[in-house]
């Protein structure tokens, strides 16, 4: 989420966020590739966990413009 507000808002990702996202692509690989507690993770279910995590940033990011722009039209009505 942070990635896609650094590219569409063009805010600033500060050293905490840079952090928070290494540590989120970590615990992402140590799920992917852990073996124990009898639960087991299919390339096909690192996909869709990531592939969901993409797109609820996304919405979330891409919907700010989308309901600025409604309000304002609100505004002006």
């Amino acid at each position: 989420m942070v990635l896609f507000a650094a590219l569409r808002l063009k805010q600033s990702v500060t050293a905490a966020q840079k952090a928070g996202i290494a540590a989120a692509f970590a615990g992402i690989a140590v799920v992917a590739l852990g073996r124990g507690g009898g639960v087991e993770a299919t390339p096909a279910g690192v996909g869709f966990m990531l592939f969901s995590a993409v797109a609820i940033a996304f919405y979330y990011v891409w919907s700010i413009k989308l309901i600025e722009r409604q309000m304002s039209a609100i505004a002006v009505t």
